[in-house]
């Protein structure tokens, strides 16, 4: 869901955004690109986290196929998967505050909670 769905569309959103900012500056200095520039370089900062975050998560499961005692393998499930995971919901659920709602790839718990038909 993150590389195939979610990192591309924030990346997408930011690039719009970028050449939006590029396009108002080309227009007149004078135009205020503080909305572009601070949704751009947090959605980055976001990006970035999301990124090293996930490789950290493939690790570790890859990791967990070699711990081999039942009771082993759930402490470090709880430790160490569940704990990157809950990093990463973080800044995804930031992402999706920020992202626009029509580059977001899920409808958000709003539109499934009152667009019921």
């Amino acid at each position: 869901m993150l590389r195939k769905d979610i990192l591309p569309a924030v990346s997408a959103y930011t690039g719009d955004l970028a050449g939006d900012a590029a396009a108002k500056k080309a227009v007149s200095d004078a135009v205020d690109i503080s909305y572009e520039t601070m949704t751009i370089t947090r959605l980055s900062e976001l990006l970035a986290l999301a990124t090293k975050t996930v490789g950290i998560l493939d690790a570790a499961i890859v990791e967990s196929g070699t711990i081999t005692g039942v009771e082993e393998l759930s402490n470090y499930c709880r430790d160490k998967l569940f704990a990157t995971m809950n990093e990463l919901r973080i800044y995804v659920d930031e992402m999706e505050t920020i992202t626009s709602e029509e580059y977001w790839p899920y409808p958000s718990y709003g539109e499934m909670l009152f667009s019921v038909r």
